[in-house]
């Protein structure tokens, strides 16, 4: 924390997600870094401290120098931190002026440009966890921040800046060629750009405020809706953290509930379909027993078809003739007969059964 806070400091959320969840549950980065006064120090009546780090072996083209400090001091009475590098023991205004950015002073632009790009900062100052969060990633703004670091890491940045410094100069050229009309819309058009810029630069401005002062509201609001449950209610203040480490662990197995939730998400028109399944499944088991009682059926009507024929041929020899009422009990009666006996099993076939899927032993 010491070395992010020493090179990034109010930016070091650009890290590490855990600097940004610290700094908002202890409301904002003031009271983040206040807390980082040593207690006994605070005790002796000091307000301020510093990090500072010592580079050594440098190689800087524009800038040669043994060795460089980074120190970054915070005053708990002012509120504010201060960045300041020494080359060789000494300021330079090259670092203070020349690099100065619109939004970033010179001293935070130099440590981005040539110690350490915030991008890739996440590389080199993480927790043992910090890569496999990074190899799991999905969300698309981390795969941009992964895409930055990428070119930092493998150079690609210094082709982009040559890249984008030609483009430039091919527009230069381009409007010192320009007709007189064209240059007064191409101006007006700058003034309309830089006065967008200087309401985007404010309204970022603003923004980070607005983020801070949520940050600490958010944090006196917790403070008092503690203070509002234990006033308010006469447990102890261990039963009370025990409902909270509760309350928590509740949480995180809610999160683990809908993670389960979501791996489910193509399972559910199986289940909202569910009744329609259960018809199917029905409607197949049944046509699997008819198919079954229809083969029955047919043996039991081979066997009456035999027997029926034994007793014609053995109807010949007799030298009266049968009334047909006599054929027709003989029929009924040996068919019912035949299949009490040797085909109980078989069930009767409905009438009104339709086959409407007809599957084969492997589809059902």
């Amino acid at each position: 924390m010491s070395l992010v806070w020493c090179l990034y400091g109010r930016q070091m959320i650009d890290v590490d997600d855990i600097y940004e969840k610290e700094i908002k549950e202890q409301g904002g980065y003031g009271s983040y870094v206040k807390s980082s006064l040593n207690r006994q120090a605070q005790a002796k009546g000091d307000t301020s401290f510093h990090v500072a780090i010592t580079i050594t072996g440098t190689v800087i083209p524009e800038l040669p120098a043994k060795e460089i400090v980074i120190k970054r001091s915070y005053s708990t009475v002012k509120g504010i931190d201060t960045l300041q590098i020494l080359v060789d023991g000494e300021e330079t205004d090259l670092i203070k002026e020349e690099l100065r950015d619109k939004e970033i002073a010179g001293e935070e632009m130099f440590i981005r440009e040539f110690i350490m790009p915030i991008e890739i900062a996440k590389f080199f100052l993480f927790d043992a966890e910090k890569i496999v969060n990074l190899a799991e990633n999905t969300s698309l703004e981390q795969r941009k921040k992964l895409s930055i670091a990428y070119s930092e890491i493998l150079g690609i940045k210094k082709y982009e800046d040559i890249k984008g410094e030609i483009e430039t100069l091919r527009d230069r050229l381009k409007q010192s060629s320009a007709n007189p009309k064209d240059k007064q819309l191409l101006n007006t058009l700058k003034t309309e750009v830089e006065n967008i810029e200087v309401e985007v630069d404010s309204a970022n401005k603003e923004i980070v405020l607005l983020k801070e002062t949520k940050a600490q509201l958010s944090y006196q609001s917790e403070q008092l809706r503690d203070k509002l449950v234990r006033a308010g209610n006469t447990v102890t203040e261990e039963g009370y953290q025990a409902l909270k480490k509760e309350a928590k662990d509740t949480s995180d197995a809610l999160e683990l509930l809908q993670n389960d939730f979501r791996d489910s998400f193509e399972k559910i028109p199986f289940a909202i379909a569910g009744g329609r399944l259960l018809e199917v499944a029905q409607q197949v088991e049944d046509e699997t027993s008819y198919k079954s009682a229809q083969q029955g059926q047919e043996q039991v009507d081979q066997r009456t078809d035999l027997v029926l024929t034994d007793l014609l041929s053995a109807e010949r020899t007799l030298k009266e003739v049968l009334p047909a009422s006599v054929h027709r009990f003989y029929h009924d009666t040996v068919k019912t007969l035949i299949k009490k006996h040797f085909f109980a099993e078989t069930p009767d076939l409905p009438e009104d059964f339709k086959l409407l899927h007809d599957f084969s032993l492997s589809d059902t």
